[in-house]
């Protein structure tokens, strides 16, 4: 639900109610809606690590095997652009949320030690060194995936955007002015909605 609506549009009391519990329950296991939402991620990091690693595992070069598992993260991304609502609702917190910020920053370095971890082990199965530090390589993979991550989320966003807005083109024409009838000398109008900006907000109003 957090994925789907977004964090500044869903309450606890409507999630205790899809998951047909009460909102003390929920409270009885977190102490709050920000809370809830680091849970989520932080579960949903795990599983994304290991489809992740799986991906090259198999891969007998490491450069192959880093690009199976820039692969698959996009692919998980674009599948579940949920994940990517979320996050961007996560940065957006953590901008006014100093403990939100850390523990986005604790969830960022746990994914690049990961990397570097991963990178580590294929140059050494392949008896190669690595071409630069492990760490710097998995800051660059990190910066990849969020890179991905982002432009998921901004093509959703965008597409759902454009949709709302043919709607409302449609309406405008629709309901747009007609042209004068020359025989009655008199022009048949109806009021056309107003036009109003459409804008992407990048956390938290998508």
């Amino acid at each position: 639900m957090l994925g789907e609506r977004g964090y500044g549009r869903t309450s606890l009391k409507d999630i205790a109610a899809e998951a047909g519990v009460t909102p003390a329950l929920i409270y009885h296991y977190f102490d709050s809606k920000e809370d809830l939402l680091l849970s989520v991620i932080a579960e949903m990091q795990q599983v994304l690590h290991r489809r992740v690693d799986a991906a090259g595992a198999t891969a007998a070069d490491p450069l192959e095997a880093i690009a199976r598992r820039v692969d698959r993260a996009a692919a998980e991304f674009t599948a579940q652009p949920g994940i990517n609502r979320m996050l961007l609702d996560l940065y957006g917190l953590g901008l006014t949320q100093p403990a939100i910020r850390e523990r986005g920053r604790e969830m960022l370095e746990l994914g690049i030690r990961r990397q570097a971890a991963a990178i580590e082990r294929f140059y050494a199965a392949a008896g190669v060194p690595p071409g630069a530090p492990p760490e710097d390589l998995a800051g660059v993979i990190v910066a990849a995936f969020d890179g991905i991550r982002r432009a998921s989320a901004a093509d959703v966003f965008v597409l759902n955007d454009l949709g709302s807005a043919k709607e409302g083109d449609a309406a405008c024409v629709t309901h747009a002015p007609q042209p004068e009838d020359p025989d009655e000398g008199t022009s048949s109008t109806s009021s056309a909605p107003a036009a109003r900006d459409r804008g992407i907000s990048p956390a938290g109003g998508q």
